[in-house]
């Protein structure tokens, strides 16, 4: 049987989705202290990695993440020489090239793909978990990029249309996008252990709880664009300190609840600008969680 909104994006082409124009680059050879500052002052979460003339993959955020969570220090180090321990890591994120950590979440391979192929063609990459690729013309040029957001954003205005509207209208418990595991923070934990949560767990998000087990935020690897070296002190913060300074906006997580239809979690995404939706029961406590990637499986999994 067809999956009808499959079948609608294989009549468009990468272009009419994608982001085509001026790319903000990092250099393979920037340190990765540096690259997260040109991200952070874009105000973008990812970027191609230029090695002279070429293009040699994509630094994200994730990538960030996980290499920050290697090189922090531990809980014997922080209790032994807390300072010193923070130095260290902040010396290894001043000065490690970025080219040495390319994938380091192994979550974003380098995957170029053309302004010709068909959208559908994206979706079946972006349910594998990767989160952007690059765009080349017929010439072979880098010319833009594409990430699972701008797929959000076209089916939020158009999956309600002829036959997509079918699986728009089912609620998420109807797709089994709920109940899931929910991987979640207390308020009091301290940003490095949420920040290697993360990388344990081999997620970009979490939630943050009360003491009450009720969502009162969200942490995710994006979180993590103002911990360049001078600001690694901040790992020692509790969640709600850090956020409330870097953050507020994940102070204010996006819920839905079970009943919510697969057209309201894109929406939600799309106009709120997340990566994660948290389905919450009625007293507010996450029973499940979709993120954009689970979005993508289920459209190119759906058949009638």
């Amino acid at each position: 049987m067809q999956n009808p909104v499959q079948k609608h994006l294989h009549t468009i082409t990468m272009a009419d989705i994608a982001h085509v124009g001026a790319l903000t680059t990092v250099s393979k050879s920037d340190s990765v202290e540096k690259a997260i500052k040109i991200l952070s002052e874009n105000k973008i979460l990812s970027a191609p990695v230029m090695d002279g003339n070429n293009c040699a993959g994509l630094l994200d955020m994730i990538d960030i993440a996980y290499f920050i969570s290697k090189v922090s220090p531990d809980d014997i180090s922080l209790n032994e020489n807390m300072l010193r321990s923070l130095e260290i890591a902040g010396r290894a994120i001043a000065l490690e090239e970025v080219g040495a950590i390319l994938n380091e979440s192994q979550r974003d391979p380098f995957v170029p793909v053309f302004l010709s192929n068909k959208a559908s063609m994206a979706v079946d990459l972006f349910a594998t978990g990767i989160h952007r690729v690059p765009l080349r013309d017929a010439d072979d040029n880098l010319v833009g990029s594409l990430s699972q957001t701008d797929v959000v954003n076209y089916l939020e205005k158009h999956i309600v249309e002829g036959d997509m509207k079918h699986l728009a209208n089912k609620t998420i418990t109807e797709l089994s996008l709920t109940p899931k595991t929910v991987f979640t923070a207390n308020i009091g934990d301290s940003v490095l252990s949420a920040v290697n949560m993360l990388k344990d767990k081999g997620v970009s998000g979490i939630g943050i709880v009360d003491n009450d087990n009720k969502l009162v935020g969200n942490f995710s690897a994006s979180d993590c664009v103002d911990l360049y070296q001078d600001q690694l002190p901040s790992l020692l913060s509790n969640m709600t300190e850090f956020l409330e300074k870097y953050s507020p906006k994940s102070m204010k997580p996006v819920v839905v609840k079970p009943d919510a239809t697969f057209v309201e979690v894109i929406r939600e995404m799309s106009t709120s600008h997340v990566h994660h939706v948290f389905v919450v029961d009625a007293n507010n406590t996450p029973v499940s969680v979709v993120s954009i990637t689970d979005v993508m499986k289920c459209i190119r999994d759906y058949v009638e």
